[in-house]
């Protein structure tokens, strides 16, 4: 990688002064590949990986924190209406923080007299 950044930088030094003047006058700032933070090889394979990895990696902590309980016939119904009473109650302040937006009042009033 710093070879790759040296060779830039060699190019940027053996540039035309007018090929830089008329890059300035069209906006076009030229880089600084000195200022360039120090990122080495490693790094590099290792955000590649990551970036072009299918599956996510296995994350042990947040398999740990899922609520275990088996689902059974007995208790699949307690568990429904106890998320749905969750779901709904998100839901509700998810809906009146969107009514109460300044330009929603005639939305507000229509929904509020259909209650």
């Amino acid at each position: 990688m710093e070879e790759l950044m040296k060779e830039a930088q060699k190019a940027l030094d053996e540039m035309d002064p007018e090929d830089k003047r008329m890059m300035d006058s069209l906006g076009i700032k030229m880089p600084s590949f000195k200022e360039v933070p120090n990122i080495g090889d490693a790094k590099l394979k290792k955000a590649f990986e990551d970036d072009t990895r299918l599956v996510p990696l296995k994350d042990n902590a947040r398999i740990a924190s899922i609520y275990k309980f088996p689902i059974t016939e007995s208790n699949v119904a307690t568990y429904l209406s106890s998320t749905n009473v969750s779901v709904v109650s998100k839901l509700d302040v998810a809906k009146n923080h969107k009514l109460n937006k300044p330009g929603n009042r005639q939305k507000r009033v229509t929904i509020l007299h259909k209650l």
